[in-house]
Protein backbone atom coordinates (compact mmCIF):
# COMPACT_ATOMS: atom_id res chain seq x y z
CA UNK A 1 0.00 0.00 0.00
CA UNK A 2 1.12 3.60 0.59
CA UNK A 3 3.89 4.18 2.87
CA UNK A 4 3.95 1.34 4.25
CA UNK A 5 6.75 0.38 6.11
CA UNK A 6 7.40 -3.59 7.17
CA UNK A 7 7.03 -4.18 10.84
CA UNK A 8 9.58 -4.86 13.19
CA UNK A 9 7.54 -6.23 15.86
CA UNK A 10 6.69 -9.99 15.42
CA UNK A 11 8.97 -11.38 13.06
CA UNK A 12 7.00 -14.35 12.11
CA UNK A 13 4.09 -12.59 10.65
CA UNK A 14 5.86 -9.74 9.07
CA UNK A 15 8.91 -11.60 7.90
CA UNK A 16 8.41 -12.55 4.66
CA UNK A 17 11.41 -15.20 4.57
CA UNK A 18 8.65 -16.94 7.42
CA UNK A 19 6.18 -17.31 5.25
CA UNK A 20 5.17 -20.71 3.16
CA UNK A 21 5.06 -18.99 0.05
CA UNK A 22 6.62 -16.58 -2.13
CA UNK A 23 4.67 -13.67 -3.42
CA UNK A 24 7.56 -13.16 -6.36
CA UNK A 25 7.32 -16.70 -7.79
CA UNK A 26 3.35 -16.09 -7.32
CA UNK A 27 3.17 -13.18 -9.50
CA UNK A 28 5.39 -14.36 -12.27
CA UNK A 29 3.36 -17.58 -12.61
CA UNK A 30 0.02 -15.58 -12.65
CA UNK A 31 1.78 -13.08 -15.30
CA UNK A 32 2.98 -16.09 -17.57
CA UNK A 33 -0.78 -17.12 -17.32
CA UNK A 34 0.95 -20.30 -15.95
CA UNK A 35 -1.08 -20.49 -12.26
CA UNK A 36 -3.01 -23.87 -11.63
CA UNK A 37 -6.39 -23.37 -11.58
CA UNK A 38 -8.14 -26.47 -9.48
CA UNK A 39 -10.95 -26.65 -7.25
CA UNK A 40 -10.67 -25.32 -4.01
CA UNK A 41 -12.86 -26.25 -0.79
CA UNK A 42 -14.92 -28.93 -2.85
CA UNK A 43 -16.88 -29.98 0.54
CA UNK A 44 -18.64 -26.50 0.98
CA UNK A 45 -19.48 -26.05 -2.62
CA UNK A 46 -21.20 -29.72 -2.19
CA UNK A 47 -22.71 -28.64 0.82
CA UNK A 48 -23.64 -25.17 -0.71
CA UNK A 49 -25.26 -27.02 -3.97
CA UNK A 50 -27.19 -28.98 -1.52
CA UNK A 51 -28.77 -26.37 0.72
CA UNK A 52 -29.93 -24.21 -2.39
CA UNK A 53 -31.62 -27.50 -3.48
CA UNK A 54 -33.12 -28.13 -0.23
CA UNK A 55 -33.87 -24.62 0.00
CA UNK A 56 -36.28 -25.08 -3.58
CA UNK A 57 -37.72 -28.36 -2.57
CA UNK A 58 -38.95 -27.35 0.32
CA UNK A 59 -40.26 -23.75 -1.39
CA UNK A 60 -42.22 -26.54 -3.62
CA UNK A 61 -43.38 -28.54 -0.97
CA UNK A 62 -44.85 -24.86 0.56
CA UNK A 63 -46.27 -24.00 -2.13
CA UNK A 64 -48.15 -26.89 -2.28
CA UNK A 65 -49.08 -26.42 1.40
CA UNK A 66 -50.55 -23.01 0.78
CA UNK A 67 -54.35 -22.54 -0.22
CA UNK A 68 -54.61 -20.12 -2.99
CA UNK A 69 -57.87 -20.14 -3.86
CA UNK A 70 -58.98 -16.71 -3.70
CA UNK A 71 -61.96 -14.10 -4.58
CA UNK A 72 -61.41 -12.48 -7.84
CA UNK A 73 -63.26 -9.90 -6.78
CA UNK A 74 -60.43 -9.26 -3.86
CA UNK A 75 -57.44 -9.13 -6.07
CA UNK A 76 -56.30 -6.04 -6.66
CA UNK A 77 -54.22 -6.76 -9.64
CA UNK A 78 -55.91 -7.98 -12.46
CA UNK A 79 -56.85 -7.15 -15.97
CA UNK A 80 -55.36 -3.71 -16.73
CA UNK A 81 -53.91 -3.34 -13.42
CA UNK A 82 -51.61 -5.71 -13.59
CA UNK A 83 -50.73 -4.40 -16.87
CA UNK A 84 -50.02 -1.39 -15.37
CA UNK A 85 -48.08 -2.14 -12.18
CA UNK A 86 -45.57 -3.81 -14.56
CA UNK A 87 -45.50 -0.48 -16.84
CA UNK A 88 -44.69 1.45 -14.30
CA UNK A 89 -42.21 -1.36 -12.98
CA UNK A 90 -40.45 -0.97 -16.23
CA UNK A 91 -40.24 2.43 -16.50
CA UNK A 92 -38.42 3.17 -13.14
CA UNK A 93 -36.31 0.16 -13.62
CA UNK A 94 -35.26 1.98 -16.83
CA UNK A 95 -34.75 5.33 -15.43
CA UNK A 96 -32.50 3.34 -12.53
CA UNK A 97 -30.55 1.94 -15.18
CA UNK A 98 -29.80 4.72 -17.01
CA UNK A 99 -28.99 6.93 -13.72
CA UNK A 100 -26.40 4.55 -12.99
CA UNK A 101 -25.11 5.21 -15.93
CA UNK A 102 -24.93 9.11 -15.57
CA UNK A 103 -23.82 8.73 -12.53
CA UNK A 104 -20.45 6.37 -13.30
CA UNK A 105 -19.72 9.18 -16.21
CA UNK A 106 -19.91 11.88 -13.40
CA UNK A 107 -17.95 9.79 -10.81
CA UNK A 108 -15.25 9.18 -13.72
CA UNK A 109 -15.11 13.02 -14.22
CA UNK A 110 -15.15 14.58 -10.41
CA UNK A 111 -14.33 11.76 -8.47
CA UNK A 112 -13.21 13.99 -5.98
CA UNK A 113 -15.81 16.43 -5.57
CA UNK A 114 -18.27 13.97 -5.47
CA UNK A 115 -16.22 12.28 -2.36
CA UNK A 116 -16.26 15.38 -0.62
CA UNK A 117 -20.36 16.36 -1.87
CA UNK A 118 -21.04 12.82 -0.55
CA UNK A 119 -19.21 13.74 3.02
CA UNK A 120 -21.17 17.06 3.41
CA UNK A 121 -24.14 15.75 2.11
CA UNK A 122 -23.74 12.85 5.13
CA UNK A 123 -23.38 15.44 7.71
CA UNK A 124 -26.19 17.46 6.52
CA UNK A 125 -28.46 14.18 7.23
CA UNK A 126 -27.34 13.19 10.33
CA UNK A 127 -28.46 17.26 11.32
CA UNK A 128 -31.77 16.80 9.84
CA UNK A 129 -32.52 13.60 12.25
CA UNK A 130 -30.98 15.99 14.97
CA UNK A 131 -33.58 18.41 14.42
CA UNK A 132 -36.24 16.25 13.89
CA UNK A 133 -35.72 14.82 16.81
CA UNK A 134 -35.72 17.79 18.56
CA UNK A 135 -39.19 18.71 16.58
CA UNK A 136 -41.14 15.87 18.03
CA UNK A 137 -39.69 15.76 21.50
CA UNK A 138 -37.40 13.58 21.89
CA UNK A 139 -33.74 15.10 23.51
CA UNK A 140 -32.53 11.81 24.26
CA UNK A 141 -32.41 11.00 20.98
CA UNK A 142 -31.19 14.16 19.34
CA UNK A 143 -28.56 14.24 22.38
CA UNK A 144 -27.37 10.50 21.02
CA UNK A 145 -27.62 11.41 17.62
CA UNK A 146 -25.30 14.64 17.83
CA UNK A 147 -22.82 12.76 19.72
CA UNK A 148 -22.58 10.68 16.36
CA UNK A 149 -22.69 13.53 14.23
CA UNK A 150 -19.43 14.76 16.51
CA UNK A 151 -17.81 11.82 16.04
CA UNK A 152 -18.36 11.45 12.50
CA UNK A 153 -16.99 15.03 12.35
CA UNK A 154 -13.95 14.53 13.80
CA UNK A 155 -13.27 11.36 11.68
CA UNK A 156 -13.84 12.94 8.27
CA UNK A 157 -11.36 15.94 9.14
CA UNK A 158 -8.78 13.50 10.27
CA UNK A 159 -8.94 11.17 6.92
CA UNK A 160 -9.75 14.98 4.59
CA UNK A 161 -5.98 14.75 3.49
CA UNK A 162 -6.77 11.09 1.99
CA UNK A 163 -9.29 12.24 -0.48
CA UNK A 164 -6.49 12.94 -3.36
CA UNK A 165 -5.91 8.77 -3.02
CA UNK A 166 -9.66 7.50 -2.71
CA UNK A 167 -9.99 9.87 -5.94
CA UNK A 168 -7.41 8.64 -8.03
CA UNK A 169 -8.26 4.69 -7.48
CA UNK A 170 -12.26 5.60 -7.66
CA UNK A 171 -11.70 7.03 -11.00
CA UNK A 172 -9.29 4.35 -11.74
CA UNK A 173 -11.83 2.15 -10.91
CA UNK A 174 -15.19 3.57 -12.54
CA UNK A 175 -12.81 3.65 -16.02
CA UNK A 176 -11.86 0.01 -15.81
CA UNK A 177 -15.94 -1.12 -14.71
CA UNK A 178 -16.78 1.00 -18.04
CA UNK A 179 -14.48 -0.96 -20.03
CA UNK A 180 -15.96 -4.48 -18.64
CA UNK A 181 -19.39 -2.88 -18.64
CA UNK A 182 -20.44 -6.44 -18.58
CA UNK A 183 -20.19 -7.09 -15.12
CA UNK A 184 -23.02 -4.09 -14.46
CA UNK A 185 -25.53 -6.26 -16.19
CA UNK A 186 -24.02 -9.63 -14.33
CA UNK A 187 -24.70 -7.95 -10.88
CA UNK A 188 -27.94 -6.94 -12.14
CA UNK A 189 -28.90 -10.56 -13.02
CA UNK A 190 -27.45 -11.62 -9.89
CA UNK A 191 -29.75 -9.18 -7.71
CA UNK A 192 -32.62 -10.68 -9.33
CA UNK A 193 -31.81 -13.97 -8.36
CA UNK A 194 -31.30 -12.96 -4.97
CA UNK A 195 -34.71 -11.42 -5.13
CA UNK A 196 -35.82 -14.73 -6.23
CA UNK A 197 -34.28 -16.39 -3.73
CA UNK A 198 -35.24 -14.34 -0.78
CA UNK A 199 -38.98 -15.16 -2.01
CA UNK A 200 -38.50 -19.02 -2.37
CA UNK A 201 -36.56 -18.96 1.31
CA UNK A 202 -39.74 -17.84 2.66
CA UNK A 203 -41.84 -20.64 1.05
CA UNK A 204 -39.43 -23.10 2.24
CA UNK A 205 -39.15 -21.73 5.62
CA UNK A 206 -43.00 -22.12 5.55
CA UNK A 207 -43.05 -25.65 4.39
CA UNK A 208 -40.19 -27.02 6.65
CA UNK A 209 -42.22 -25.51 9.73
CA UNK A 210 -45.54 -27.56 7.97
CA UNK A 211 -43.38 -30.35 7.90
CA UNK A 212 -41.82 -30.06 11.43
CA UNK A 213 -45.73 -29.73 12.55
CA UNK A 214 -45.63 -26.29 13.61
CA UNK A 215 -47.69 -24.92 11.15
CA UNK A 216 -51.13 -26.65 11.71
CA UNK A 217 -52.70 -26.31 7.72
CA UNK A 218 -55.76 -28.20 8.64
CA UNK A 219 -56.25 -25.41 11.54
CA UNK A 220 -55.94 -22.34 9.33
CA UNK A 221 -52.30 -22.52 8.94
CA UNK A 222 -52.01 -22.27 13.06
CA UNK A 223 -48.58 -21.66 14.00
CA UNK A 224 -47.66 -24.02 17.02
CA UNK A 225 -44.66 -23.19 18.77
CA UNK A 226 -43.33 -24.97 22.09
CA UNK A 227 -39.83 -26.02 22.97
CA UNK A 228 -36.54 -25.55 21.49
CA UNK A 229 -37.61 -27.35 18.34
CA UNK A 230 -39.33 -24.39 16.43
CA UNK A 231 -36.17 -21.96 17.18
CA UNK A 232 -33.83 -24.44 16.11
CA UNK A 233 -35.48 -24.92 13.02
CA UNK A 234 -35.76 -21.11 12.44
CA UNK A 235 -31.82 -20.64 13.21
CA UNK A 236 -30.91 -23.56 10.70
CA UNK A 237 -33.36 -21.65 7.99
CA UNK A 238 -31.62 -17.86 8.60
CA UNK A 239 -28.51 -19.60 8.14
CA UNK A 240 -29.48 -20.78 4.66
CA UNK A 241 -31.27 -17.96 4.26
CA UNK A 242 -27.86 -15.90 4.33
CA UNK A 243 -25.67 -18.02 3.41
CA UNK A 244 -27.47 -18.00 -0.24
CA UNK A 245 -27.36 -14.31 -0.65
CA UNK A 246 -23.82 -14.03 0.64
CA UNK A 247 -22.67 -16.29 -1.69
CA UNK A 248 -24.60 -14.39 -4.40
CA UNK A 249 -22.96 -11.33 -3.78
CA UNK A 250 -19.96 -13.24 -3.22
CA UNK A 251 -19.71 -14.51 -6.36
CA UNK A 252 -20.46 -10.66 -8.35
CA UNK A 253 -17.03 -9.86 -6.18
CA UNK A 254 -15.14 -12.36 -7.26
CA UNK A 255 -16.00 -11.83 -11.04
CA UNK A 256 -15.17 -8.22 -10.55
CA UNK A 257 -12.19 -8.73 -9.01
CA UNK A 258 -11.20 -11.53 -11.58
CA UNK A 259 -11.34 -8.81 -13.94
CA UNK A 260 -9.47 -6.23 -12.30
CA UNK A 261 -6.76 -8.59 -11.77
CA UNK A 262 -6.41 -9.96 -15.38
CA UNK A 263 -6.64 -5.86 -16.43
CA UNK A 264 -4.13 -5.03 -13.97
CA UNK A 265 -1.63 -7.68 -15.02
CA UNK A 266 -2.23 -7.54 -18.45
CA UNK A 267 -3.85 -10.63 -19.27
CA UNK A 268 -6.68 -9.06 -20.60
CA UNK A 269 -8.44 -10.98 -24.01
CA UNK A 270 -11.79 -10.81 -25.60
CA UNK A 271 -12.99 -13.91 -22.95
CA UNK A 272 -11.81 -11.86 -19.32
CA UNK A 273 -15.66 -11.64 -18.41
CA UNK A 274 -16.61 -14.87 -19.08
CA UNK A 275 -13.01 -16.38 -18.08
CA UNK A 276 -14.00 -14.73 -14.64
CA UNK A 277 -17.87 -15.73 -14.20
CA UNK A 278 -16.99 -19.33 -14.89
CA UNK A 279 -13.59 -19.37 -12.23
CA UNK A 280 -16.23 -17.53 -9.73
CA UNK A 281 -18.91 -20.65 -10.13
CA UNK A 282 -16.58 -23.44 -10.33
CA UNK A 283 -13.26 -23.87 -9.16
CA UNK A 284 -13.78 -21.02 -6.84
CA UNK A 285 -17.27 -21.82 -5.92
CA UNK A 286 -15.94 -23.75 -2.84
CA UNK A 287 -14.22 -20.71 -1.83
CA UNK A 288 -17.10 -18.14 -2.02
CA UNK A 289 -19.34 -20.96 0.08
CA UNK A 290 -16.89 -20.90 2.87
CA UNK A 291 -16.51 -17.73 3.29
CA UNK A 292 -20.13 -16.92 2.83
CA UNK A 293 -21.57 -19.62 5.38
CA UNK A 294 -19.17 -18.15 8.60
CA UNK A 295 -20.54 -14.74 7.81
CA UNK A 296 -23.84 -15.85 7.10
CA UNK A 297 -24.03 -18.07 11.04
CA UNK A 298 -22.87 -14.79 12.69
CA UNK A 299 -25.96 -12.91 10.74
CA UNK A 300 -28.33 -15.85 12.30
CA UNK A 301 -27.08 -15.56 15.57
CA UNK A 302 -28.00 -11.59 15.17
CA UNK A 303 -31.12 -11.98 13.60
CA UNK A 304 -31.88 -14.39 16.84
CA UNK A 305 -30.25 -12.39 19.13
CA UNK A 306 -32.72 -8.92 17.64
CA UNK A 307 -35.86 -11.15 17.92
CA UNK A 308 -35.14 -11.75 21.66
CA UNK A 309 -34.25 -8.46 22.30
CA UNK A 310 -37.64 -7.12 20.63
CA UNK A 311 -40.17 -10.22 22.93
CA UNK A 312 -38.00 -9.19 26.02
CA UNK A 313 -39.08 -5.38 24.77
CA UNK A 314 -42.54 -6.23 24.56
CA UNK A 315 -42.43 -8.14 28.01
CA UNK A 316 -41.11 -5.11 29.38
CA UNK A 317 -38.18 -7.20 30.75
CA UNK A 318 -35.65 -4.21 30.76
CA UNK A 319 -32.32 -6.66 31.81
CA UNK A 320 -32.73 -9.42 29.18
CA UNK A 321 -33.45 -6.42 26.68
CA UNK A 322 -29.97 -5.15 27.38
CA UNK A 323 -28.35 -8.12 27.57
CA UNK A 324 -29.61 -9.56 24.33
CA UNK A 325 -28.96 -5.53 22.58
CA UNK A 326 -25.59 -5.67 23.53
CA UNK A 327 -25.25 -9.43 21.95
CA UNK A 328 -26.67 -7.95 18.60
CA UNK A 329 -24.50 -5.19 18.65
CA UNK A 330 -21.50 -7.37 19.17
CA UNK A 331 -22.78 -9.78 16.73
CA UNK A 332 -22.98 -7.08 14.15
CA UNK A 333 -19.24 -5.97 14.71
CA UNK A 334 -17.93 -9.28 13.92
CA UNK A 335 -19.79 -9.97 11.08
CA UNK A 336 -19.19 -6.58 9.41
CA UNK A 337 -15.32 -7.67 9.95
CA UNK A 338 -15.74 -10.49 8.64
CA UNK A 339 -17.83 -9.55 5.59
CA UNK A 340 -15.03 -7.09 4.95
CA UNK A 341 -11.83 -9.36 5.82
CA UNK A 342 -13.73 -11.89 3.36
CA UNK A 343 -13.79 -9.30 0.57
CA UNK A 344 -9.97 -8.61 1.05
CA UNK A 345 -9.44 -12.77 0.78
CA UNK A 346 -11.62 -12.92 -2.06
CA UNK A 347 -9.63 -10.48 -4.22
CA UNK A 348 -6.44 -13.55 -4.32
CA UNK A 349 -9.35 -16.15 -4.45
CA UNK A 350 -10.33 -14.65 -7.62
CA UNK A 351 -7.19 -13.70 -8.83
CA UNK A 352 -4.54 -16.62 -7.51
CA UNK A 353 -7.10 -19.15 -7.24
CA UNK A 354 -6.34 -19.61 -3.85
CA UNK A 355 -8.45 -21.56 -0.89
CA UNK A 356 -10.45 -19.22 1.21
CA UNK A 357 -8.00 -20.23 3.86
CA UNK A 358 -4.94 -19.30 2.11
CA UNK A 359 -6.57 -16.38 0.51
CA UNK A 360 -7.23 -15.30 3.99
CA UNK A 361 -3.78 -16.59 5.36
CA UNK A 362 -1.51 -14.62 2.89
CA UNK A 363 -3.84 -11.27 2.55
CA UNK A 364 -3.55 -10.69 6.33
CA UNK A 365 0.21 -11.35 5.71
CA UNK A 366 0.71 -8.81 2.94
CA UNK A 367 -1.68 -6.02 5.12
CA UNK A 368 0.45 -6.13 7.62
CA UNK A 369 3.77 -6.34 6.11
CA UNK A 370 2.48 -3.11 3.41
CA UNK A 371 0.63 -1.50 5.69
CA UNK A 372 -3.12 -0.87 6.81
CA UNK A 373 -3.51 2.67 5.13
CA UNK A 374 -5.85 1.81 2.62
CA UNK A 375 -8.79 1.02 4.15
CA UNK A 376 -9.80 4.33 5.27
CA UNK A 377 -9.53 5.50 1.51
CA UNK A 378 -11.33 2.33 0.73
CA UNK A 379 -14.03 4.09 2.55
CA UNK A 380 -14.17 7.57 1.44
CA UNK A 381 -14.38 6.06 -2.14
CA UNK A 382 -17.47 3.76 -1.42
CA UNK A 383 -19.16 7.27 0.10
CA UNK A 384 -20.31 8.49 -3.69
CA UNK A 385 -21.48 5.64 -4.87
CA UNK A 386 -24.63 5.35 -2.09
CA UNK A 387 -24.55 8.80 -2.85
CA UNK A 388 -25.63 8.37 -6.12
CA UNK A 389 -28.11 5.38 -5.15
CA UNK A 390 -30.17 7.92 -2.98
CA UNK A 391 -30.23 10.68 -5.56
CA UNK A 392 -31.61 8.26 -7.85
CA UNK A 393 -34.45 8.01 -5.33
CA UNK A 394 -35.46 11.43 -4.86
CA UNK A 395 -35.00 11.93 -8.62
CA UNK A 396 -37.44 9.13 -9.70
CA UNK A 397 -40.31 9.53 -7.42
CA UNK A 398 -41.19 12.98 -9.50
CA UNK A 399 -40.37 11.71 -12.62
CA UNK A 400 -43.45 8.90 -11.92
CA UNK A 401 -45.37 11.22 -10.96
CA UNK A 402 -44.86 13.52 -13.78
CA UNK A 403 -45.42 10.90 -15.48
CA UNK A 404 -48.89 9.80 -13.84
CA UNK A 405 -49.76 13.36 -14.62
CA UNK A 406 -48.93 14.03 -18.22
CA UNK A 407 -49.99 10.16 -19.04
CA UNK A 408 -53.52 9.24 -17.10
CA UNK A 409 -53.72 6.09 -18.36
CA UNK A 410 -50.27 4.34 -17.08
CA UNK A 411 -51.81 4.79 -13.49
CA UNK A 412 -54.13 1.83 -11.60
CA UNK A 413 -57.85 1.85 -12.64
CA UNK A 414 -59.40 3.88 -9.75
CA UNK A 415 -56.67 5.96 -8.39
CA UNK A 416 -57.52 9.58 -8.30
CA UNK A 417 -55.55 12.79 -6.35
CA UNK A 418 -52.56 13.62 -6.02
CA UNK A 419 -51.78 12.26 -2.56
CA UNK A 420 -52.49 8.80 -3.30
CA UNK A 421 -50.45 9.08 -7.33
CA UNK A 422 -46.97 10.13 -5.10
CA UNK A 423 -47.79 7.65 -2.72
CA UNK A 424 -47.78 5.03 -6.11
CA UNK A 425 -44.50 6.55 -7.19
CA UNK A 426 -42.66 6.58 -3.87
CA UNK A 427 -43.37 2.95 -4.07
CA UNK A 428 -42.37 1.88 -7.73
CA UNK A 429 -39.12 4.11 -7.00
CA UNK A 430 -38.07 1.81 -5.20
CA UNK A 431 -37.46 -0.64 -8.48
CA UNK A 432 -35.34 2.75 -9.96
CA UNK A 433 -33.70 2.97 -6.88
CA UNK A 434 -32.56 -1.45 -6.96
CA UNK A 435 -31.33 -0.87 -10.17
CA UNK A 436 -28.32 1.43 -9.23
CA UNK A 437 -28.00 -0.76 -6.11
CA UNK A 438 -26.94 -3.56 -8.35
CA UNK A 439 -25.05 -1.53 -11.33
CA UNK A 440 -22.84 0.91 -9.16
CA UNK A 441 -22.21 -1.42 -6.09
CA UNK A 442 -19.86 -3.27 -8.34
CA UNK A 443 -17.54 0.10 -8.36
CA UNK A 444 -16.40 -0.99 -4.14
CA UNK A 445 -15.60 -4.46 -5.65
CA UNK A 446 -13.20 -2.59 -8.27
CA UNK A 447 -11.74 -0.13 -5.50
CA UNK A 448 -11.00 -3.06 -3.36
CA UNK A 449 -9.21 -5.07 -5.74
CA UNK A 450 -7.46 -2.37 -7.00
CA UNK A 451 -6.22 -1.58 -3.32
CA UNK A 452 -5.11 -5.08 -2.58
CA UNK A 453 -3.55 -5.75 -6.02
CA UNK A 454 -1.25 -2.06 -5.82
CA UNK A 455 -0.26 -3.36 -2.24
CA UNK A 456 0.67 -6.65 -3.41
CA UNK A 457 2.89 -5.63 -6.37
CA UNK A 458 2.69 -2.00 -7.37
CA UNK A 459 5.68 -2.46 -9.94
CA UNK A 460 3.19 -4.64 -12.17
CA UNK A 461 0.72 -1.41 -12.86
CA UNK A 462 3.51 0.44 -13.63
CA UNK A 463 4.62 -2.12 -16.26
CA UNK A 464 1.23 -2.18 -17.66
CA UNK A 465 -0.61 0.48 -17.09
CA UNK A 466 1.65 3.74 -15.99
CA UNK A 467 -0.74 6.45 -16.38
CA UNK A 468 -2.70 4.44 -13.91
CA UNK A 469 0.05 4.46 -11.60
CA UNK A 470 1.64 7.49 -11.49
CA UNK A 471 -1.47 8.90 -10.62
CA UNK A 472 -1.58 6.35 -7.71
CA UNK A 473 1.82 7.42 -6.67
CA UNK A 474 0.91 10.95 -7.13
CA UNK A 475 -1.90 10.93 -5.17
CA UNK A 476 -0.10 8.93 -2.32
CA UNK A 477 2.85 11.30 -2.33
CA UNK A 478 0.07 14.28 -1.75
CA UNK A 479 -0.57 12.55 1.29
CA UNK A 480 2.20 13.18 3.77
CA UNK A 481 4.79 12.55 1.27
CA UNK A 482 4.35 9.07 1.29
CA UNK A 483 6.20 6.79 -0.67
CA UNK A 484 5.00 3.51 -2.70
CA UNK A 485 7.03 1.06 -1.16
CA UNK A 486 7.90 -1.96 -3.26
CA UNK A 487 9.66 -5.41 -3.02
CA UNK A 488 12.41 -5.50 -0.39
CA UNK A 489 15.18 -7.92 0.19
CA UNK A 490 13.08 -9.87 2.48
CA UNK A 491 10.50 -10.81 -0.33
CA UNK A 492 13.21 -11.34 -3.48
CA UNK A 493 16.31 -11.29 -2.36
CA UNK A 494 17.27 -7.94 -3.28
CA UNK A 495 17.50 -3.92 -2.44
CA UNK A 496 14.35 -2.05 -1.32
CA UNK A 497 13.19 -0.30 -4.13
CA UNK A 498 10.70 3.07 -3.48
CA UNK A 499 8.98 5.04 -5.99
Amino acid sequence: MVGAIPCCGNMNTTDPRTWDWSPAKERAALKRNALPRKCQDPFWAVAFVLAMCSVIGFAVYGCMQIDWKTDDEANTFNGDNLWKGLLSVGIASAFGIVFAFLWSCILKACAGVMIKVSIFTFLGFKAAMIAVALYFGQPIIAIILGVVLLVHCIYFWCVWSRIKMAEAVLAIAVTVLRRYSAAMWISLVAAIFNFAYVIAWCFANYGVLCLCGYILSDEGGKYKAEGFGPGLVYFFSLICLFWGSLVIGYIVHAICCGIVGTWYFGTSRKRTVTDAFIRAVTTSLGSLSFAGFIVAVVRALETMARQAENKNDREGNVAAMCAFMIMRCILQMIGDILDYLNGLAIVRVAVYGESFCTAAKRTWQMVKYRGMDQLINDDLSGMPVWLGCFICYLVCVPFLFGTYYIFPGVIFVGVEGAGTKWLIAFLFSLCALLMPISILTTIPSFVQALYVLWGDDPAALDETHPQESAMLKRAAGQYCGYQVKYDDVRMTGQGAVYA
